[in-house]
């Protein structure tokens, strides 16, 4: 098993899964709460967060340079008819809909 072999099945795993993280993240934008957070990864070097996007039956994880709220927006849209139930991190605030946060 070789690096390019490896990225190579990856890749084409990614491409048989893709219509099943659209429906996941379909799932997540229609329920009435989700739970999200953030925290730093490391992919070959600092600066990455990976973000979890959480309700009881579908989970969503993203992998991004971006803290920011961008991803929130990507993954939600940029008005989400649910609560969304994170921590305090600014980013949060720019998608339009109901809010609880955790302290």
């Amino acid at each position: 098993l070789s690096a390019g072999g490896l990225a190579q099945l990856l890749q084409r795993a990614a491409g048989r899964c893709g219509a099943l993280y659209d429906e996941i993240i379909t799932s997540l934008r229609c329920s009435p709460a989700v739970h999200a957070d953030e925290t730093s990864w490391y992919v070959g070097r600092p600066g990455w967060w990976l973000w979890v996007f959480t309700t009881p039956t579908a989970t969503a994880y993203v992998v991004d340079e971006s803290r920011g709220a961008d991803v929130v927006e990507q993954v939600l849209g940029e008005e989400f008819g649910g609560m969304l139930v994170t921590d305090c991190l600014a980013s949060y605030n720019a998608i339009h809909c109901a809010k609880h946060k955790c302290i």
